[in-house]
């Protein structure tokens, strides 16, 4: 086995009105990639709320992630994130955590499930 040191600092906000932080807790100048699903984010209102807390910073949309994202789905979205200049955060929103697993691994991002 190979040495390593491996370094993950993590920070969890729980509660009601804490999606309103996100602007406030990630630099400005960071690039974020918001993942969604088949449009559930949308209906609960989750999306607005992640919209507007993220207003003031660069931003993507990755859609169409199934539960369980095949090799192709994880491939598009990394595609994606290329194109717009990585590293940057990637949020998961509701089912999306394998994608999020996925890209953050591939570019050494920081991850965030809402």
């Amino acid at each position: 086995m190979n040495n390593f040191d491996f370094h993950n600092p993590t920070r969890l906000i729980f509660g009601k009105g804490t999606i309103a932080k996100l602007g406030t807790e990630i630099p400005s100048d960071k690039r974020i990639m918001v993942c969604f699903g088949g449009g559930s984010a949308k209906k609960n209102g989750v999306y607005e709320q992640v919209k507007n807390a993220l207003s003031n910073h660069f931003n993507i949309e990755f859609w169409g992630i199934e539960p369980n994202p095949d090799y192709d789905t994880v491939m598009k979205a990394v595609t994606l994130a290329r194109d717009n200049k990585m590293p940057m955060w990637v949020f998961g929103l509701n089912e999306e955590n394998s994608i999020v697993k996925a890209l953050s691994g591939e570019f050494n991002g920081t991850k965030v499930t809402v």
